[in-house]
């Protein structure tokens, strides 16, 4: 992590723009999260029009899990939010306001 912020500053923010263009692109109106997949999910295809069978899309098992969270430095975290704020306030607004201090 501390290669990243020292050296690709940015990086997941140039990453996703790369990948769903700029903020302003109107190319992306929805990204669903990690944290709240199946209600995502089961939201956007209502939205779409789409009969949504919510039990069978929550009985699917987890795949691609991580083994578990890996510890970050203080000092590297803060830096790696400096750095990653556009991206973190695009997607996760709210948890950008938790993260002031």
């Amino acid at each position: 992590m501390e290669q990243v912020v020292t050296h690709e500053p940015g990086y997941l923010t140039r990453l996703y723009e790369w990948m769903i263009g700029p903020p302003d692109s109107g190319l992306v109106q929805f990204v669903g999260h990690q944290e709240s997949l199946a209600d995502d999910l089961c939201n956007i295809l209502r939205s779409m029009g789409y009969h949504v069978e919510e039990e069978r899309i929550r009985s699917c098992p987890p795949a691609n899990m991580s083994l578990g969270v890996v510890s970050c430095p203080e000092r590297i975290r803060e830096r790696l939010l400096a750095a990653e704020a556009a991206v973190l306030q695009r997607y996760y607004p709210s948890a950008v306001l938790s993260l002031a201090p």
